[in-house]
Parts: C-alpha cells; structure tokens; sequence
C-alpha cells in the first residue's frame, strides 16, 4: 500500500487561468507539508482541489493509494468520502452557537458518548471555561483554537490548513505559532499547510513546496530550499535578501569565480560553471559578517570594503544595507549593531563564506 499523498493535477478556471500542482508527502505519519508563494499562486485553490471542494480539469490525486481524484477513470469523491479535517483562513465558526457546539457539531455532541470527546479538545486546545460564549465573544487566538479543534475532533486521516495565522495580530500570531505545531503532533496525522508568510513556514515546515502560478517551482526542506533556492525567483520568494547578477570568470575544485561590477567573489559550487556564464550569486542576509577592518583569512573567505546606506531595524534584528559596487545586505543583531556603532554613511568591511553564497544559472 502506498504511504504517500500523491497529487499531480491541473485546474482551469474559466477566462483562462489554470493552476498547476505536483507533489507528494507522507501519508502515514505526522508531518507538515507547507504549500508556500505569493497572493494568487493558487496555493489555496490546491488544497481546495485536495479536500474535494474544487474539481481539477485533468490528473489524479491519491491517499494511502486510495483514489480520490482521477480525471481519465472519472473518479471524484466528495469531502466526506476522503475523511479530511478543513480549517480556513477566518476560522468559519458557525456564529450562532457557543464554543462547546462548534466543536460538538463534528462530533455529535450532545450525544453521550461525545462529551468525553468534546472535554478533551476543550483541554487540549486550552478552552476549558469558555464553552459557552459565542465566536464574536472570543479572541482571535480564541476563534482559531475553536475552529481547530473543531477540525481535529473527528480524528480526520488529513488536515489542511489555509494561512492559519494570517488573520491574528503579531502577538497572537508569534504565541500561537510557538503551539500550532505542538497541538498538531498530538494527533499523528499528517498535515498540509497554506502560507505565504516565510516565518510561519520556516517555523512549521518539515516539507516546503514552493508554488507559482506555473505549478511547484521547488520542494524539499527548509534547508535545502531557503539556502539553495533552484533558481532566482525561489531565491526572491523565499527571502534571499541579495541576489546579484555575474559573469563566471573561471569554476574548478568547487571554487567559482564571479565578476559582479568591478567586484570579484569566490562561491562553494558542488558542480562547475562554464566560463563566460552568466549566474545569479545568492546570499542570505544573515551570512554577511561586519567588521572595523580586514582580517587575515582563508581564501574560502570574501572580504570587501563596504558603506552602510541604511540601517532598519525589524524587531530583534537590523537589517544593514550596503555598497560594494553592489547593493548588498546583512542582518545582524541589534547587541552586534551595538558593538560595531554602525551608522549610515560608516565605512565597514564585509566577509562572506565562499560555502554562503549560492549560484544558479539565469
């Protein structure tokens, strides 16, 4: 018996835009599998598509080897027949009953044998004492917790997930963040995630899959996505903060050297590039070292005078821009920033691991 959610299906909406989708994930364990891009990649027409509420033009989609979609067998079965748990963006509570009957409602409570059942997710989803106030009575955290454990009472074979946290304040969002995937494990079910938010991926994912309108661009870990992006427009999407435009000067023994402007730098490549190719070099902000002045260091080591055009601070970090010859950015800590007094208009060095910079072909 396959162990896997297999999908690979295309779906046409009428003036002529289409979606495309084709991937698989565990079926058999708990696992999330994030769908992530920007607003219209149809991220949440797919998982539409899984659940059974939209019908694809063409392909198939199977769980645990059983059909739920076929488009040559002519095979379609309805929401209830695939057994899934469905938890949208604004939550979807029903705003004329209480917490208790929102939950209840999957389960058939008042029935006698539900209210063990109904107790349990109270607890687990920390809503014990809030049974009877109504959705327009609860917090935002509140209504989300509802609506999820609403979804996982009926102990589904698989939950979808659209934007979960999108419509929270960032308070909410960061402590609910740090349970979602906590509360989910409990269930051992596997799990698929909508977001075009890189935090929530990052903080959720242990499959991501990166959608454009053109289908899955890339899927793999976070690892091996956000630091290896397949090409520049995963590497804009998932974040990269500087992807910069060269000319292979010479590749060989996993060392390549990219002209960019005047500027040459040196990138760990598992695979050698022709000479006279034009790249894109990729570097997280995150891998940019600032110092006063140059060290001595190994040749695997980029080193060049900078300026800081701007410094933006974003909660804990700093977001450091700087020229080069290049447009180039760093995120450090504010403790660093501190040490450093970096200011606009400072002259600084930056150091960059040939290993941290990543290259793809244009």
């Amino acid at each position: 018996m396959s162990q896997y959610l297999d999908a690979e299906f295309e779906h046409r909406f009428d003036g002529g835009a289409h979606i495309q989708a084709s991937f698989k994930m565990r079926s058999d364990r708990f696992s999330i599998g994030v769908l992530f891009g920007p607003s219209g990649a149809g991220k949440s027409t797919v998982l539409r598509c899984i659940a059974g509420l939209n019908r694809p033009q063409q392909g198939h989609i199977q769980f645990a080897g059983e059909p739920w979609f076929d488009a040559k067998q002519g095979i379609h079965l309805s929401p209830q027949k695939r057994d899934i748990g469905y938890c949208f963006q604004q939550g979807a509570l029903f705003p004329h009953l209480n917490v208790a009957n929102n939950i209840g409602y999957a389960i058939g409570y008042p029935k006698k044998d539900s209210k063990a059942t109904l107790s349990e997710m109270l607890e687990r989803f920390e809503l014990t004492g809030l049974e009877k106030r109504f959705p327009h009575e609860l917090s935002g955290g509140q209504q989300q917790r509802t609506a999820l454990a609403r979804a996982l009472a009926r102990r589904p074979r698989l939950m979808l997930l659209d934007e979960p946290l999108a419509a929270l304040d960032s308070n909410l969002r960061i402590a609910l963040r740090g349970r979602l995937r906590e509360w989910l494990r409990q269930f051992d079910i596997p799990v698929l995630l909508v977001t075009h938010d890189r935090t929530d991926a990052i903080a959720l994912a242990d499959k991501i899959m990166v959608l454009t309108p053109e289908g899955i661009e890339q899927s793999g870990t976070i690892d091996e996505v956000f630091s290896k992006p397949r090409n520049a427009a995963v590497a804009q999407m998932v974040g990269t903060e500087t992807i910069l435009r060269g000319t292979v000067i010479q590749s060989q023994q996993g060392i390549t050297t990219v002209r960019i402007g005047a500027t040459e730098i040196q990138a760990g490549t598992a695979e050698n590039f022709a000479k006279g190719q034009s790249v894109y070099a990729c570097i997280q902000g995150e891998n940019v070292t600032l110092l006063h002045h140059p060290v001595p260091t190994p040749s695997s080591r980029n080193q060049f005078a900078v300026k800081v055009t701007a410094v933006i601070p974003e909660g804990p970090l700093l977001r450091i821009r700087l020229d080069g010859g290049f447009e180039l950015t760093a995120l450090i800590t504010k403790a660093a920033a501190e040490g450093l007094t970096i200011q606009a208009g400072q002259s600084l060095t930056a150091m960059i691991k040939a290993t941290a910079i990543h290259l793809v072909a244009t």
